[in-house]
């Protein structure tokens, strides 16, 4: 048995890399079941929202097949209601969690971001522990990882970003460079 239940980790995905693997295995640690709620979830073909949320559910499973085979982690689309981060992002988060699994989480577990504010207060969520993980052993964010994609610097790229989605390098790079040549015939 675990310290907690269930775990929650909020983010976009927009590349798993080695810094999203550290706060899932960190939950895995201390929670029997790590909900992974995928945010953005309905955004695809931006330049700062590539990857459907299929795909990016995919990178995590790829990574975790065997927690996720086993039920330990689970993985739902949270849509943007365009509220920006803020309390009332934190309550309408807790409000698709309670509706999917009848409770609250116990343990909130994110990155150490510094532009976002808390998004549980005590009052909306009492009884919630959080673990905030720094950035201070792996760091590196989803924007430099698409990044080193569009550069095509794939060694650079393989140091962030686990084994696992190593062989789907060129899946990644195909929706990246397709998308900016997209934009860029639009905007011609």
């Amino acid at each position: 048995m675990k310290l907690y239940d269930l775990g929650l980790i909020v983010g976009r995905f927009q590349m798993f890399h080695k810094g999203h693997e550290s706060m899932v295995k960190a939950a895995l640690e201390l929670c029997n079941r790590v909900v992974i709620f995928i945010g953005s979830s309905q955004k695809e073909n931006t330049e700062q929202n590539p990857f459907s949320f299929y795909v990016r559910k995919d990178m995590i499973e790829k990574v975790f097949p065997v927690e996720f085979k086993e039920g330990k982690i689970l993985v739902s689309p949270l849509p943007d209601i365009g509220v920006g981060n803020n309390e009332m992002w934190g309550k309408y988060i807790l409000g698709v969690f309670e509706e999917e699994f009848g409770k609250q989480p116990d343990l909130y577990i994110t990155g150490c971001e510094k532009e976002r504010p808390s998004w549980f207060t005590n009052e909306i969520a009492p009884n919630m522990d959080e673990l905030r993980l720094t950035r201070h052993n792996i760091d590196i964010s989803a924007t430099q990882c698409r990044e080193l994609i569009l550069e095509d610097n794939k060694d650079e790229w393989k140091k962030y970003v686990p084994y696992q989605l190593h062989k789907d390098y060129d899946f990644y790079r195909k929706v990246i460079v397709d998308l900016k040549e997209t934009v860029k015939w639009i905007n011609y």
